[in-house]
């Protein structure tokens, strides 16, 4: 029984010692399968009111008069500008006519015309069909070239409040980047010289109630009240978020009707209410979603079925920040990242993000499957230009980012080829300098090639990048005189010492 406990003791050391040496990471789906959901709860955040609704609309309108004379229920706005062209006798009259605060907009020697809650289509026929009573045959036309611009007041729960400007196509919903997470989305009231009507900003955006979202007109005040219940769900639902319910509604409405119902993998017979009371969040398993009351402020999380986790390694030029924030030299650190099924290379690949640096080779990264080295560039994947990217992780796979080597290699017809310290932004000339300038043999001043580290050939003209090799052409004519010339110099050097000893030593010979 001792061995047994002594053997389980040392395993344990023996695992604890490979996750130390090598730290672990897991892909968001692997967090929320984790185990039994623990602490996934903290990854459910409350959303803004924007983020509520279905975001802010950014899209920029360049041509108002263009878009207000293509909407065909376009109102007529204080400010608006129109020309009104018809033909007189033969000659051609053009009015300017802008409409103003006074609820008319009068046409010379025709007449006066209501403005008031008509929409441009309308009031163009009017005037049209009228100029044509008073002048057959004018072939009258009524264009918009300037659409007018107003201001509308916003209060209660914003930022500030303040006058904002409008213009006729301008709806209520351009207003939420004006509310603070406080402010009620099901309870907007539109507020003007008619009275005051409420409008359900959620029904509008996002279950398509276009009667929800109206057109603000000229002194309308828009008040947005303070929020009732916001719940926020998340986990196994089909779309979590965060939702203001109506009265009356509850669990059950929110996950249905809001959150889009279960995913496949939820454990609906274990659902998480986490709640602050006291002065503190509470967490309360719930395994029934009828009869429970939530209240403003409530996270909801469905758990999952648990299943089954799987891990790969990734190594190579990473940040190290068990010892430094730096890595030196060639040293290499090592990760293991934990994934559930459905993740891919992509999911791995900006988890492991922060952690690249200067020094990480991403395009030239690799993975082994199966005794298989498989090419992968992260640097294309970051950017979503490599469909590996949607390749599917399994387990046993190992990545390998390599070093980004900062060298340039220098060979053939220079007088001191090697590697030199590669400085960005320089081209062949400064490399061939470093190594001594061309030597006797080289063919010519402009006679070399680049490749990069994958062997493919770059302009002489262009920047040098790192790892490439400068090769300069010989000529082979001079290259092969050389050791002739060379074996010639010794022949001759020879030649003249024996002709020099035998100067001496003939005249003692012959005495």
């Amino acid at each position: 029984m001792k061995k047994i406990l002594v053997i389980l003791l040392l395993l344990i050391l023996l695992i604890n010692s490979v996750f130390a040496a090598n730290q672990v990471f897991s892909s968001k789906r692997a967090q929320l399968l984790d185990g039994e959901n623990a602490g996934a709860i903290t990854l459910v955040k409350e959303q803004n009111y924007a983020s509520q609704v279905g975001g802010i609309r950014t899209i920029e309108i360049l041509d108002r008069p263009s878009l207000a004379i293509g909407e065909k229920d376009y109102p007529v706005t204080v400010g608006d500008v129109y020309s009104l062209t018809y033909t007189l006798s033969g000659v051609s009259i053009v009015l300017p006519l802008q409409v103003t605060h006074s609820g008319t907009i009068r046409v010379p020697n025709v007449g006066d015309f209501s403005t008031l809650n008509k929409s441009f289509i309308e009031l163009k026929n009017e005037i049209e069909q009228e100029v044509t009573s008073s002048y057959p045959f004018s072939n009258p036309t009524l264009t918009l070239t300037k659409t007018g611009v107003f201001t509308v007041f916003v209060s209660g729960e914003v930022y500030s409040s303040r006058r904002v400007e409008a213009w006729g196509l301008t709806r209520l919903s351009d207003m939420i980047g004006y509310a603070t997470n406080m402010a009620s989305t099901r309870n907007v009231i539109v507020k003007n010289s008619d009275g005051e009507t409420s409008y359900d900003l959620y029904k509008a955006l996002k279950e398509g109630d276009s009667s929800s979202d109206p057109v603000l007109k000229s002194g309308d005040t828009v008040i947005f009240t303070e929020r009732e219940r916001l719940i926020t769900i998340g986990g196994s639902v089909m779309i979590p978020g965060s939702y203001q319910l109506e009265e009356g509604e509850e669990l059950r409405a929110l996950i249905n009707r809001y959150a889009g119902g279960f995913s496949k993998n939820a454990d609906s017979s274990k659902i998480i209410l986490k709640r602050f009371e006291n002065g503190q969040y509470n967490e309360i398993i719930i395994d029934n979603i009828d009869h429970i009351n939530l209240l403003d402020g409530d996270i909801v999380f469905i758990s999952a079925i648990q299943s089954e986790l799987y891990s790969v390694s990734i190594e190579g030029a990473l940040l190290n920040d068990q010892k430094s924030t730096s890595v030196s030299g060639s040293a290499s650190t090592s990760y293991y990242f934990r994934f559930a099924t459905g993740d891919t290379v992509r999911d791995l690949v900006e988890a492991m993000n922060p952690y690249f640096i200067s020094e990480s080779d991403l395009a030239g990264a690799s993975l082994i499957r199966k005794g298989e080295i498989i090419p992968i560039s992260f640097a294309d994947v970051l950017y979503g230009n490599d469909k590996m990217g949607n390749l599917a992780l399994e387990s046993g796979d190992r990545f390998i980012i390599p070093f980004s080597q900062l060298i340039v290699n220098v060979i053939g017809a220079v007088n001191k080829s090697g590697v030199y310290g590669f400085v960005p932004g320089k081209t062949a000339s400064y490399y061939i300098t470093l190594a001594g300038g061309y030597s006797i043999d080289a063919k010519g001043q402009n006679d070399f090639t680049i490749r990069d580290k994958y062997g493919n050939k770059i302009k002489a003209s262009e920047v040098v990048p790192a790892e490439a090799v400068i090769e300069v052409e010989r000529d082979n004519f001079v290259h092969n005189l050389q050791p002739t010339v060379a074996v010639i110099g010794i022949v001759s050097s020879v030649l003249a010492i024996v002709t020099s000893t035998l100067a001496i030593v003939a005249p003692s010979i012959y005495r």
